[in-house]
């Protein structure tokens, strides 16, 4: 997938995620606006850590996107990261993102 440019000017890859969150309201939610832009690729969406970390080795993405609450790997803990990045063979972003609150 390629970055849209204007005629003549260079394009680049589309930016690669990999979402994980255990709702998949909030999964569809951030697909549909990130999808939304030509620079962002979702290439996958995975309800939890221990798929997330398996798809991440296979699919390598540019950016995971991860909910800190999920129930098997626990986002705020940066191993956890560390183990979704270890799965890498290149530099991958981990970015953690938080429940919305109520009210």
């Amino acid at each position: 997938m390629k970055r849209a440019g204007a005629k003549g000017k260079v394009t680049f890859p589309a930016i690669r995620i990999l979402l994980v969150d255990d709702s998949a309201a909030i999964r569809q939610t951030l697909a549909a606006l990130l999808s939304s832009y030509t620079e962002f690729a979702i290439i996958h969406q995975s309800v939890n850590g221990v798929g997330a970390i398996s798809k991440a080795g296979e699919l390598q993405p540019d950016v995971i996107l991860v909910d800190i609450n999920l129930p098997d790997i626990n986002g705020t803990r940066s191993d956890s990261a560390d183990k979704a990045c270890c799965a890498l063979r290149r530099n991958t972003s981990v970015k953690r993102t938080r429940p919305f609150a109520d009210g």
